[in-house]
């Protein structure tokens, strides 16, 4: 056969067996998931950059069109820009509050606990409720404590701090007397 008609041939083919080569071609990157994504991966590293300047070049050249795709996009999927944004949210308050939590030597400092659920921060003097109002969120808190700007500052894991809370009685609205008597 030459050339011309092993073209038009393959042509033909898929043509006639369009539903089962989609099928089997899903089913093989279902099967292969990870093969293909280390292949992937292995090309956008070798290609020395190559496809991420084409990439580059392709957006300037169609930025406006590229905007505008986005914001119909984003319109037409609230709810996935919603769930994303929320996603985000959550893993950047996560990984501040860990960072926070890295500078206080993360750990308890009474018993030495280590599991990120429990531990609290705590104010030594117990002025917390008056510091913690300077701040507008959880987060913002983390931030200064992440650059050093507060002092005073102790991790503790949530059994420890309740104990000294009601030992130094820094419990406030809360009656505390029968566990104390």
């Amino acid at each position: 056969m030459d050339k011309e008609r092993l073209k038009e041939y393959k042509r033909k083919y898929r043509e006639e067996h369009k539903e089962s080569i989609r099928s089997y071609m899903k089913q093989y990157r279902q099967d292969n998931k990870e093969r293909i994504r280390s292949q992937q991966k292995i090309k956008r590293l070798t290609d020395g950059g190559e496809r991420r300047r084409k990439d580059k070049e392709r957006y300037w050249n169609n930025r406006e069109e590229q905007l505008e795709n986005r914001r119909v996009w984003g319109r037409e999927n609230k709810v996935k820009v919603r769930a994303f944004k929320i996603r985000a949210g959550r893993k950047l308050r996560r990984k501040v509050r860990l960072d926070a939590f890295a500078v206080l030597g993360a750990k308890c400092v009474k018993c030495g606990f280590s599991d990120e659920r429990a531990l609290q921060v705590d104010h030594i003097n117990g002025d917390g409720v008056a510091h913690r109002k300077q701040f507008k969120n959880q987060t913002d808190f983390y931030k200064h404590i992440i650059r050093g700007e507060i002092e005073g500052l102790q991790l503790l894991c949530a059994n420890c701090n309740v104990i000294k809370r009601v030992e130094n009685k820094e419990y406030g609205n809360y009656d505390f007397s029968i566990v104390e008597g």
